[in-house]
Formats: structure tokens, C-alpha cells, sequence
């Protein structure tokens, strides 16, 4: 990963992890063809949140995910890849899937059903 012009050292995760340490942490790294970032309303997040981890109980934090999304997505921006941006908020599964394959150059996909997990009570 090439180093990114203008790139200022500060806190870039919600952690507090530094910017260019996560930058100097993999700059040997192979780049993807496709870069996906999947957003949708801060609210809408929230909503579907269900407090896996300590950030996701702090309700300020899903902005800052977002605004870390967004300089994200500039950095990758400056990278020999395609970033494809979706909205997940505003699309279902198989719209969202579609935007992903459109943007990955593949002619098609399916997406298969979800399968619901055996019962533990039922042999085969």
C-alpha cells in the first residue's frame, strides 16, 4: 500500500489507533481489485445494532464509523482499486449483492437462501 498524500497523523480508529501506524502496518499488504463499503443512516444503524462489543454501546460511536468509512474510502480512492460504495440502508440483500457484482466486473452471481441451522433434536 503506497503512502497517501496529505495524510495526517491522528487518531483514525475508535480505538485510537494512529492513521499512518495502521498505513505503516501494511503498507506490504496486496490490494484488492475491489474495495466494498457498505453503509447506510446512522440511525438505521443504530437501530440494528445489537451491542456486540463495547463500541457498538456507545451511540455517538456508529457517526464516527461512518466518518471513518468516508476517509476510508478517500484513502482507498487514491489506490489502484475499485472502491465500490453501497447503501445498505436503502436496498435488501440481493440489491445490495447486485451493486457488488456490478461493481466487481463479474457478469452474474446468485445469492443462495439462507439456511436456518439443524435441529438438534432431528437425525437424519
Amino acid at each position: 500500500m503506497r503512502p497517501v498524500p496529505g495524510l495526517q497523523p491522528g487518531p483514525a480508529a475508535l480505538d485510537g489507533v494512529d492513521l499512518c501506524l495502521i498505513q505503516t502496518a501494511n503498507a506490504d499488504i496486496d490490494l484488492p481489485d475491489l474495495a466494498v463499503i457498505l453503509t447506510a443512516d446512522a440511525d438505521l444503524i443504530t437501530a440494528r445494532l445489537t451491542a456486540h462489543h463495547r463500541f457498538e454501546r456507545d451511540p455517538g460511536n456508529v457517526q464516527r464509523e461512518l466518518d471513518l468509512y468516508q476517509e476510508a474510502a478517500r484513502i482507498l480512492a487514491g489506490l489502484p482499486l475499485t472502491v465500490a460504495h453501497v447503501d445498505a440502508g436503502a436496498s435488501g440483500p440481493d440489491e445490495v449483492t447486485a451493486a457488488i457484482v456490478h461493481n466487481s466486473g463479474l457478469l452474474s452471481a446468485t445469492v443462495a437462501p439462507a439456511r436456518s441451522a439443524p435441529d438438534p433434536g432431528h437425525t437424519p
